[in-house]
C-alpha cells in the first residue's frame, strides 16, 4: 500500500460545528437551485470567488487556509464565520484516509456520531465497532466520525480490508505510517509502541472480509491474527482508538465489550431521515404515504435504496406510487447485495432464516427447534442464533426472532425457487426438511404462506407441466420418493405433496399414506376423506 502524508502547518480549518452549519445550509441551496444535485468543485468554485485549489482544501479540511477564505465561502451561502466553526490544526498532525468513501452528502445519524464522540473522546474507548447489515452505512459513518474528531488525533489513519491483507503485511503498513516512514518493516510490539506514545485512530473498514463465512465470528485460515490485535489493542493500556466496521461481530469482541469497558459495539440500523433525503436526491415522485411505505418495505437501507430508486427513475419515471403497484422487492441488485451476506452462513443458520421466513411471525426458540428437521440440540440453535444475530440479519424481542421485510422477500424467494428447482427433477431436500403451510399458526399468517409460498409452487407446476396427465405423472413420481425418503428421515414432504396437491384440485385419494408421517395437513378438506391414514403418524395435522 502506498503511504501519503499530510502536514498540517497553516491557516485554519473548519471545525465539526463550522463544517456541519456549512452542510446543511450549502444542501438547501442545492435543493433550491440545483434541482437537488451535489454543487460541483467548479460550482463552489464560481459562487464563493475561491479558487478550485482553495475551495478543495476548505472541503477536505486538511490543509489550513486564511480565515479570510474561510469567511468568503460562509459569505456565499448567507453565513457568518464565528469562533467556534473554525480551529487551527496541530502541528505536525498526519492523516491518511486510504481508500475512504466521499461522505459530502451524509445525511442524519446525529445519535449515532454523539454516542462514538462519548465513547472514543469522553471514556477513551481503546476499541469500537461499527456494526450492521450490508449496506446500512457502517462505512460512511465511520469517515463521517473520523473527520469530525480528527484534530483530536495525532494520527488517523484509514485502511480497507476488501481485498484481505495478511495481518502481517498491514500492521507493517501502519508502523510505516506511524513512525513517518522511519520504519519499514514493523510487527504487532511495534505498533502497540506507537499507539502508546502517540494519539492515533485507525478504522479499518470490511473486517467481514477476514472473517470465516461459514463460522460466525472466527477467521479465515491464516487471518487469525487479526483475533490477536483486536484483542491485544482492546486490553492493553494506551491512548489511541480503533474503529472497525463489520457485517459481522468478532468473538474477541464479543467477550471483551461492556458498558463498562474500554470495548463496545454500535449496531447500526436503518435511518428514514437519511432514506428520505436519498429519495429525494434521486428525484423521485411521491406522497410522503408512499416514501415512508417504500423506505420501510427496505428497511431504510440506504443502499438498497439506492438501487431501487434508480430502477424506479429509469423504468417507472420515478414515480413510486406505479413502483409500489408491482409488489416485489427483490430483483438483481438487491438479491446481489443480500447474497453476499446469505451465502457465507452455515446450513443451520440459513435453516433458521428459512423457518422465520415461513413462519412470518415472531418466533421462539422452542418452535425454532420442534420446526427444525433433522433435529437440533438447544445449544447448537442458540449458537446458530447468536451467530445471526452477529451478522446483524435477525430481528430480536426478548427470545423471539423475525426478520425485516426486505429479508423475508429475499428469503421466501430461495425457498421457494430451491423447492420448484426440486419438485421438477425429483431429488428432494428442501421439499422433506421446510413445510409450505403449518396448522399451528394464526389464519392471517396461514393466508401468507399459502399466497406466498404454496401458490407460487402450484403455478411454477401448472406452467412447467402443460398437462394433466403430465402433472399426475411428475406427482405420482414424487411421492414414490417421497416414500422411501419418508423412512429415512420423515419430515414435511408428505404433507406438503397432499397441501399441493389440494392447492391444485389433484385427486389423490387412491395414494396410500399408510405408515408415513405427515405434518401441518389440514383433515377438514373433503378431498381427504377417503384417503388412507391408517397407521399415520399425524403430528401436528388438524
Amino acid at each position: 500500500m502506498s503511504i501519503t502524508k499530510t502536514t498540517r502547518k497553516r491557516g485554519v480549518i473548519l471545525s465539526a460545528t463550522g463544517w456541519d452549519k456549512f452542510q446543511k445550509v450549502k444542501r438547501s441551496f442545492e435543493f433550491q437551485d440545483n434541482h437537488g444535485s451535489r454543487y460541483t468543485l467548479d460550482q463552489l468554485s464560481d459562487r464563493t470567488n475561491l479558487s478550485l485549489h482553495t475551495m478543495s482544501r476548505i472541503i477536505a479540511r486538511v490543509e489550513g487556509v486564511d480565515k479570510l477564505s474561510l469567511e468568503y465561502c460562509f459569505r456565499a451561502f448567507g453565513l457568518e464565520l464565528d469562533k467556534n466553526d473554525y480551529t487551527r490544526p496541530k502541528g505536525g498532525e498526519t492523516v491518511n484516509w486510504g481508500e475512504a468513501v466521499d461522505v459530502s452528502a451524509f445525511t442524519d445519524r446525529t445519535e449515532e456520531l454523539a454516542q462514538l464522540q462519548k465513547w472514543v473522546l469522553i471514556e477513551r474507548c481503546r476499541s469500537v465497532a461499527v456494526l450492521g447489515m450490508g449496506g446500512i452505512g457502517k462505512t460512511s459513518v465511520a469517515v463521517k466520525f473520523a473527520q469530525q474528531v480528527q484534530h483530536e488525533f495525532d494520527y488517523i489513519i484509514w485502511r480497507s480490508l476488501s481485498q484481505a491483507p495478511p495481518v502481517d503485511t498491514l500492521i507493517a503498513d501502519l508502523v510505516c505510517f506511524l513512525s513517518n516512514q522511519q520504519e519499514t518493516k514493523g510487527d504487532i510490539a511495534r505498533l502497540m509502541h506507537y499507539l502508546r506514545s502517540s494519539r492515533c485512530l485507525l478504522i479499518l473498514d470490511k473486517m467481514e472480509s477476514v472473517l470465516d463465512a461459514g463460522h460466525a465470528g472466527h477467521y479465515r485460515p491464516r487471518y487469525e491474527g487479526y483475533g490477536e490485535l483486536l484483542q491485544l489493542v482492546g486490553e492493553t493500556v494506551h491512548q489511541s482508538c480503533l474503529i472497525f466496521t463489520s457485517r459481522e461481530k468478532p468473538a474477541e469482541i464479543a467477550a471483551s465489550e461492556g458498558t463498562e469497558l474500554s470495548v463496545r459495539c454500535l449496531r447500526l440500523v436503518g435511518s428514514q431521515q437519511a432514506a428520505f433525503a436519498l429519495l429525494a436526491s434521486k428525484g423521485l415522485v411521491g406522497s410522503e404515504e408512499q416514501k415512508q411505505e417504500l423506505c420501510e418495505r427496505y428497511g431504510n437501507n440506504p443502499k438498497a435504496l439506492k438501487i431501487v430508486a434508480t430502477s424506479i427513475y429509469d423504468l417507472f419515471d420515478g414515480d413510486i406510487e406505479e413502483f409500489l403497484k408491482q409488489n416485489t422487492l427483490i430483483f438483481n441488485g438487491i438479491r446481489r447485495l443480500l447474497d453476499e451476506q446469505f451465502n457465507r452462513l452455515s446450513q443451520l443458520e440459513q435453516s433458521i432464516m428459512y423457518w422465520l421466513a415461513i413462519n412470518r411471525e415472531w418466533t421462539s426458540i422452542a418452535d425454532l427447534r420442534d420446526d427444525i428437521v433433522p433435529g437440533v440440540s438447544t445449544a447448537e440453535l442458540l449458537s446458530a442464533l447468536e451467530g445471526l444475530n452477529g451478522r446483524s440479519l435477525l430481528e430480536t424481542d426478548s427470545s423471539y426472532y423475525t426478520l425485516q421485510p426486505l429479508v423475508m422477500e429475499y428469503v421466501t424467494n430461495k425457498l421457494t425457487k430451491q423447492m420448484a428447482t426440486e419438485l421438477t427433477t425429483k431429488e428432494l431436500s428442501f421439499f422433506i426438511r421446510y413445510a409450505l403451510i403449518k396448522t399451528t399458526v394464526n389464519n392471517i399468517v396461514k393466508q401468507s404462506q399459502e399466497k406466498l409460498i404454496l401458490q407460487p409452487l402450484a403455478n411454477f407446476l401448472l406452467t412447467s407441466f402443460y398437462s394433466a396427465s403430465v402433472l399426475e405423472k411428475q406427482i405420482q413420481e414424487i411421492f414414490q420418493v417421497l416414500e422411501d425418503e419418508n423412512r429415512r428421515l420423515p419430515g414435511y414432504g408428505v404433507s406438503n405433496l397432499i397441501n399441493l396437491c389440494r392447492h391444485l384440485g389433484l385427486d389423490i385419494t387412491s395414494y396410500d399414506f399408510s405408515d408415513l408421517t405427515i405434518q401441518h395437513v389440514s383433515k377438514k378438506k373433503k378431498n381427504l376423506r377417503p384417503i388412507n391414514f391408517v397407521h399415520v403418524n399425524q403430528a401436528k395435522a388438524v
